[in-house]
């Protein structure tokens, strides 16, 4: 029987004081089902601008399951999932962020998970975790609202870490939609799933890349992609507004029967602000909705790769796509060269 084959995909940016210790754990993690499975280790570099490259050459120097890929310039972390995912075949797929808020050790419970139950997903969901209690409110919130409003499959505290089978890996790759998450698509696709509670521990070190300005984008990015909730939400302001301006133009109507003192400018004042607000707020959704539509009909790649540094015994085959094309050659990833140890250019 050929032996199964898990890639664990780890995308990262500046992350030089995290690495060494990273790699140090998955590997451990990895030999505790080196008799049930075969781990390699795919390194997705963002495009660091620290030391994190040097890093990863001598992490891949020592080690022949290493693959790197480094992209031209930093392209997230969702699309540095989706390179990384896109770069090797393999039987089941694991991902984690090098940054050690999810404990590598997650690898060997996921894969025995989806062993024990036969599904096709294994998401790691924070029992508990490490933050500051303003960070914990606002996340318990959005979760709250995307379950309500577009994925009611989501875990109430988030997913941050997975585990998928090579079925749902190609899945996922055949949607070409950007300016969303991996993760929220990979809930959507539906496929079979189950959970392995985790303690979320606070960065080992290193500044977090989430900025909260990042974090209202992929919220905002989130809701217009999973959601018709905001669409709906213009018709019904739209009712709203109209009650309000029929409730106000008989409230100025009654005072001017009954004599009461009112300065003529007062309800022109209010409809005319109410009026503007509304429109704003309506003009605002349909833009966000425009702009993901022109964005997607650019048909721009999801990332640029720059170099590619593949092991010996990991070799790339075309994952055929429904337009005919690769997958491989739709996301950018390059093809290794002849030399397992040479770095290839695009």
């Amino acid at each position: 029987m050929t032996r199964k084959h898990l890639a664990l995909v780890a995308p990262l940016h500046n992350e030089e004081g995290n690495l060494e210790r990273f790699y140090e754990r998955a590997r451990l993690a990895a030999e505790t089902i080196a008799e049930e499975v075969d781990v390699s280790f795919v390194f997705v570099d963002d495009a660091s601008t620290d030391a994190s490259a040097d890093h990863l050459s001598g992490i891949a120097d020592g080690d022949d399951r290493v693959t790197v890929v480094r992209l031209v310039r930093n392209f997230g972390s969702h699309m540095a999932i989706k390179c990384g995912l896109g770069s090797v075949e393999a039987d089941y797929y694991a991902c984690l962020s090098t940054d050690l808020q999810d404990p590598p050790e997650l690898i060997a419970e996921f894969f025995r998970k989806v062993e024990e139950d036969g599904t096709d997903v294994v998401w790691g969901v924070p029992a508990s975790h490490e933050g500051p209690a303003s960070k914990k409110i606002m996340t318990t919130a959005f979760y709250g609202a995307m379950r309500r409003i577009a994925l009611p499959n989501l875990p109430e505290k988030g997913v941050h870490t997975f585990l998928i089978s090579r079925r749902v890996r190609d899945s996922y790759l055949a949607i070409t939609e950007g300016n969303t998450t991996p993760y929220y698509l990979m809930l959507w696709l539906g496929y079979p799933q189950s959970f392995v509670p985790y303690h979320r521990d606070a960065r080992n070190s290193c500044a977090t890349k989430w900025t909260f300005f990042k974090r209202l984008t992929n919220a905002i990015d989130s809701i217009l992609s999973f959601s018709s909730w905001p669409i709906r939400l213009i018709t019904y302001v739209g009712i709203g507004t109209c009650a309000i301006a029929f409730a106000i133009a008989g409230w100025l109507l009654i005072n001017k029967l009954f004599g009461s003192q009112t300065a003529d400018w007062t309800g022109t004042a209010l409809l005319i602000t109410l009026a503007i607000a509304i429109q704003t707020l309506m003009l605002a959704i349909l833009a966000q909705h425009v702009w993901r539509i022109s964005d997607a009909v650019r048909g721009r790649p999801d990332f640029l790769v720059d170099q590619v540094r593949h092991p010996k015994q990991v070799v790339l085959k075309p994952v055929e796509r429904h337009d005919n094309t690769t997958a491989n050659e739709a996301v950018g990833v390059v093809t290794p060269a002849t030399d397992p140890r040479e770095q290839v250019s695009r």
